[in-house]
């Protein structure tokens, strides 16, 4: 009887030891997988905001565009006026764009143009030959603002006049809305 006592002691204590070695293998791989080997956790977070002068929606069509000469566009193309603005507790590097393009497929053409403005600079220019229907067109790439300072643009677009007939552009369908894309530096 004492035998079997003895033999039942040990098998409790055995039962024991694996229960705390399987405890202490887990716990020691939580420890290790939890535990946070850098510095500090470190955010930065560079954000735009953009407003629009002319029209809240930002929305830009070509609702009775007609050719115009090039050295006109400041006084008769069809124009939105926008404001970008740094946010975010970082520089930023941003990039302009039209989204949600519909454009009827007479302009999609070089003499159809656009040109974006801030102040008297021109910051880029070109043309809709290569635009495409509900996909973006991209207007300006890479461009730089400081954390809390903003930058006015002016967006053109018009018909360039080239002295022959262009009536299959006239009233045709084009509308946009211009979005701006920001990451920090």
């Amino acid at each position: 009887m004492i035998e079997a006592k003895i033999d039942t002691d040990k098998k409790i204590m055995f039962a024991i030891a694996i229960v705390v070695i399987i405890l202490g293998i887990r716990y020691t791989v939580a420890y290790f997988s939890s535990k946070d080997t850098s510095n500090a956790n470190k955010v930065t977070t560079g954000s735009a905001k953009i407003s629009y002068t002319e029209n809240e929606n930002g929305i830009i069509n070509a609702d009775g565009i007609v050719p115009i000469n090039d050295d006109d566009i400041k006084d008769s193309a069809t124009r939105l006026s926008f404001n970008v603005e740094n946010i975010g507790t970082t520089d930023i590097t941003y990039s302009i764009k039209l989204v949600d393009l519909t454009i009827h497929e007479s302009m999609i053409n070089k003499e159809f143009k656009w040109a974006v403005y801030s102040g008297d600079q021109e910051i880029d220019s070109g043309d809709f030959s290569n635009a495409k229907n509900n996909e973006n067109y991209s207007l300006i790439q890479n461009e730089s603002l400081n954390e809390g300072k903003n930058k006015d643009y002016i967006l053109y677009i018009w018909i360039s006049e080239t002295g022959v007939e262009q009536n299959s552009m006239i009233d045709k369908t084009f509308e946009s809305k211009v979005q701006v894309e920001a990451i920090s530096k």
